[in-house]
């Protein structure tokens, strides 16, 4: 053989040699990279779906907590018309509407027409003008005038109620004496119908505080409904009866949606053809937990779903709700002890033959949670077929480059050192790219290699790591934003003659607890001013809803009463009938009367309110304190009335998120320091004293967090005001 030959067979095995080398490498290294990444991206994929559906599973929850608290405070307002009126001397009579009429066209009061009670419902007559009215149990109309005159008189704030809710079938209130009035007026009821041997009925008087219904059928439509009931009593304490608001369970529910695709990883979009087919209609539940009793397993039943929609029975029908049940599956019993643990979560649980991904988010509102199963199992298998792809083309590309390579080198042994070289570059390059990969270094790139099947196995390598990327990612944490109204708060302070009002308030979290209002409560030249600010314990979301039930609960109180201390006695009362878990609210409530030339304090366990006489130097001194909102039903608040001095004045209401704040050496604000700053700013216009005193907050904080929400309300008087003295209590 001579010395061009050996030199050709020489270089072409040295050539060859690391050639195929690296061609069972890099195969190698491909088919691990192939198995682990299916192994990752399923992780990824299920990771991803549940938290996606956690943050929907959670705004949704918190959808139908909106929708209890909503029917609670207009149940709260019910509660407080109806005894109200029932403490009123009766009005003259008025036009009365029996259930009877609306079963006869030749008799429909005013504004019937028919139309379903309720989606889904019976079509009934029914009228949105007035009431209906049924004397249950054989009574004389004669015998309950008075009540019937008292109720009928209810039909503004009704229609008000019934307009606010949205999701109400009907409101009504059965009285023990046989009187029953609702809203919408209808008919339609069967015969012998009788209020007090309904469930809501019973448990509202048994408990003597509101409470929600077990799923019932309505009387007058057939729907499955739930009813929010609280008894109502005389103005001598004694039972009167029991009014309500009923609703379909459905409406509970949250409107259907379809899972956004910004949330998912790239192996889920891949797959989207599936994945839309199984989201198109996530069935959502309103569940509630049964814990494990001797011969039944630990299980589910399902309170509300949209199945439900089309079960329309008589209405003395017993109501069976389904039951989710799972004996043999330990996932599945720690789903049910996170339920009746008021606990949230996702778990993958099987599913016929399959699995899915079971999300829930606790409704405090009826001890349950809502829950969302969603299959995943073909959204994987797609995932799967994409490896599978990824690893066959793979394997076939390796091949071939090996083929073609050594079909090379045999064929030119001349050129076989400059061939190998210029085909295992790119080789090491694309094994060196692998192994990178395979260390986590999700950021390295394979050079582009041409066009021959070197260069597309780069490219598909290229192409298959942001794929890679997007699957392993993961988001972080989800991001609840719980709004509440801004209308809660003043959108612009009232003006009165003679007075500069302001205030502000900034919550610490995405929702505060700190509430600050005004109510003009002027009678014609009179000027009279209502000023408060509250602060919730806690805050947060939970803070918030308690500080817009508490707010309703004031205003109304206020509004009604002109004796400060009897108003927050009756908001009092109805806020401690609802809070049980130890939650209470704070709040000082000034009334500034221009005429008498006078303020009366009533306080709740909030801090005293700063009254400034800048031509004298001092503030005004107020008493102790009565306890806050919420803890005592039966406690009586004190008033306390301090005559003020002729010249301006400023009076300052203000939360502990202000002097308690803390600097970052743990010092705090301080009361006297929050002084000094209204007297050195007393000149100013209100709303520029705020922005001072906040300021100086902010500045005084620096980068310590912020701990609790803000809230201080100014209010300026020019000089004393003629007018006729007022009387306070």
């Amino acid at each position: 053989m001579g010395l061009r030959a050996k030199l050709t067979l020489l270089l072409a095995v040295v050539a060859l040699t690391p050639i195929l080398a690296l061609t069972i490498i890099q195969y190698r290294s491909t088919r691990e990279l192939a198995t682990d990444l299916e192994a990752a991206g399923h992780a990824a994929l299920v990771d991803s779906l549940s938290q996606v559906l956690a943050r929907e599973i959670a705004v949704q929850a918190g959808e139908i907590e909106r929708k209890a608290q909503a029917t609670q405070a207009a149940l709260r307002l019910q509660v407080f018309e109806v005894e109200r009126r029932l403490a009123e001397p009766a009005p003259p009579p008025v036009p009365l509407y029996f259930v009877e009429q609306f079963d006869d066209p030749a008799r429909w009061p005013p504004g019937t027409r028919h139309a379903a009670l309720g989606d889904g419902g019976a079509e009934r007559a029914q009228s949105l003008e007035v009431q209906s009215v049924m004397l249950e149990r054989g009574v004389a109309p004669a015998a309950v005038a008075d009540d019937l005159a008292r109720l009928s008189a209810m039909t503004p704030i009704a229609r008000r109620i019934f307009m606010d809710g949205g999701i109400f079938l009907s409101q009504f209130t059965a009285l023990a004496n046989g009187v029953r009035v609702v809203f919408p007026g209808h008919g339609g009821y069967p015969a012998g119908y009788d209020s007090t041997a309904r469930p809501w009925y019973r448990e509202a008087r048994a408990s003597d505080r509101p409470v929600w219904s077990p799923p019932i059928y309505s009387a007058a439509t057939g729907l499955m409904t739930v009813v929010a009931a609280a008894p109502v009593h005389r103005p001598d304490g004694a039972f009167a009866g029991v009014t309500a608001i009923e609703v379909p369970v459905v409406n509970l529910l949250p409107a259907p949606r379809r899972l956004a695709p910004e949330g998912l990883p790239e192996a889920a979009r891949t797959g989207r053809g599936a994945l839309d087919r199984m989201v198109e209609r996530l069935d959502d539940m309103l569940v509630i937990g049964e814990a494990a009793q001797a011969g039944t397993p630990a299980g589910l039943r399902v309170l509300a779903r949209q199945e439900y929609r089309d079960r329309n029975q008589p209405w003395n029908a017993g109501v069976r709700l389904d039951r989710l049940d799972m004996a043999d599956s330990d996932a599945f019993r720690g789903v049910v002890y996170d339920i009746l643990a008021r606990r949230g979560g996702v778990q993958v649980l099987p599913d016929r033959g399959g699995e899915s991904i079971w999300a829930y988010a606790p409704v405090t509102a009826f001890s349950g949670a809502l829950l969302l199963v969603l299959p995943f199992d073909r959204v994987l298998n797609e995932a799967s077929q994409l490896t599978a792809s990824m690893q066959r083309q793979a394997s076939v590309e390796l091949t071939r480059s090996g083929w073609l390579s050594a079909t090379f080198l045999a064929l030119v042994g001349a050129l076989a050192w400059w061939a190998a070289a210029r085909a295992s570059r790119p080789i090491r390059q694309l094994a060196a790219t692998a192994a990178r990969i395979g260390d986590g270094e999700l950021e390295a790139r394979a050079p582009a290699g041409g066009s021959d099947e070197i260069g597309r196995l780069a490219d598909s390598f290229n192409a298959m790591i942001p794929r890679l990327k997007d699957a392993m990612r993961m988001r972080q944490g989800l991001e609840l934003a719980h709004e509440v109204q801004a209308s809660l708060l003043p959108s612009t302070p009232p003006r009165l003659p003679g007075f500069d009002i302001a205030g502000v308030s900034e919550a610490c979290d995405e929702t505060g607890g700190d509430y600050y209002d005004f109510l003009d409560l002027s009678s014609g030249e009179h000027v009279r001013l209502a000023a408060m600010v509250g602060d919730v314990s806690g805050h947060g979301i939970a803070a918030a809803l308690l500080m817009a039930s508490a707010r309703a609960l004031v205003r109304a109180s206020v509004d009604h009463e002109r004796r400060p201390a009897v108003a927050l006695d009756q908001a009092n009362r109805l806020l401690a009938a609802d809070l049980k878990d130890g939650s209470f609210m704070t709040l000082v409530l000034l009334i500034v009367d221009a005429g008498a030339n006078t303020i009366t304090c009533v306080n709740a366990g909030h801090d005293a309110p700063a009254v400034l006489v800048p031509d004298e130097d001092r503030f005004l001194a107020f008493a102790a304190t009565d306890v806050p909102l919420g803890l005592e039903p039966g406690w009586r608040f004190h008033a306390q009335q301090v005559a003020l001095p002729a010249g301006p004045v400023v009076i300052a209401l203000g939360t502990d998120g202000i002097w308690e704040t803390l600097d970052p050496a743990g010092n705090e604000f301080g009361r006297a320091r929050f002084e000094a700053l209204l007297k050195r700013h007393a000149t100013l216009p209100a709303a520029e004293i705020c922005a001072r005193i906040l300021a100086a907050v902010t500045a005084f904080r620096g980068s310590t967090r912020v701990r609790d929400d803000v809230t201080l309300a100014i209010i300026k008087r020019a000089g004393a005001m003629p007018g006729r003295p007022d009387a306070e209590g």
